[in-house]
């Protein structure tokens, strides 16, 4: 399929025949230094070229030793990377490391492709009542319309997994799991619950073991008294105490650690800022 795409682009582009591209940008320097700076709060030490290449971030992934991580670290990596899109103008496709690329085939019929079906028939013969020569011009349009269909669809799609994520939890308000700290902010941490591989809001009025306090070096909240990091990257457990599906939101509870309140004692609620409560 690749290789099919790949041989499209180039036929196409040799010809200089105007036609949509699926290309993908090199990732800007802002995006990349937020990556090697939340990596490095994790553990994972890169140190990425001024001349960044597909490879180099491939080699980040065997150096994650946290299996419960990586699904939750790739994510970064790929967020970190700009969006692909359609457009009649070839910069190359940085993800699959390759100069020319078209979606000409694939396990699923897109609009894009049928575009590039159209041009080579214009290209093989003018006589075909399905072939069709497009000018560059209009291209810059489709490609522009397409991009945002494939965005709009992308989102819908991340809203039903969101979704039914919720949906899955919320019959499991009280009960407890395992997660990980994927942000660290000013009025607690969002959480991935590992068996759903759910994103939970763990509020800083549910810190009750402690007095936390964050540090912003180490991208953590913590504890006065037990000195307990809550940080980038650390595991804790974490008890599901709201859910709403429409919204995609799910709030919890932290399990504190053995030992961690005085005997007799808890100690009191804190409010966060009323700008950061939700």
């Amino acid at each position: 399929m690749v290789l099919a795409n790949v041989a499209t682009a180039r036929e196409l582009g040799n010809r200089k025949i105007p036609t949509l591209y699926r290309v993908h940008a090199e990732p800007d320097e802002r995006k990349l230094d937020i990556l090697t700076t939340t990596l490095r709060a994790l553990g994972v030490g890169v140190d990425l070229p001024a001349e960044i290449s597909t490879r180099d971030l491939q080699k980040i992934a065997p150096l994650i030793r946290d299996p419960a991580a990586r699904p939750f670290i790739e994510t970064l990596i790929v967020r970190s990377m700009m969006q692909a899109v359609y457009q009649p103008v070839n910069v190359g496709h940085f993800g699959l490391a390759l100069k020319q690329y078209a979606h000409f085939t694939s396990p699923i019929r897109r609009y894009p492709d049928l575009v590039v079906h159209r041009t080579i028939k214009a290209m093989v013969s003018a006589q075909d009542p399905a072939a069709r020569a497009y000018e560059t011009s209009q291209l810059d349009v489709m490609g522009l319309h397409l991009t945002q269909c494939e965005k709009r669809a992308d989102e819908a799609d991340r809203y039903v997994d969101s979704y039914l994520k919720c949906v899955y939890l919320r019959d499991r308000i009280g009960q407890t799991f395992d997660a990980i700290i994927t942000s660290v902010v000013d009025f607690g941490c969002f959480v991935q619950i590992i068996e759903a591989a759910a994103d939970g809001l763990l509020h800083l009025d549910n810190l009750r073991d402690d007095e936390y306090v964050k540090d912003d070096a180490l991208q953590a909240w913590v504890g006065l008294r037990s000195k307990r990091r809550l940080q980038l990257g650390a595991h804790v457990r974490v008890i599901v105490t709201s859910v709403n599906p429409v919204e995609g939101l799910i709030d919890l509870d932290l399990v504190a650690e053995p030992g961690n309140f005085p005997t007799g004692t808890e100690p009191a609620k804190r409010r966060a800022p009323e700008k950061h409560r939700r």
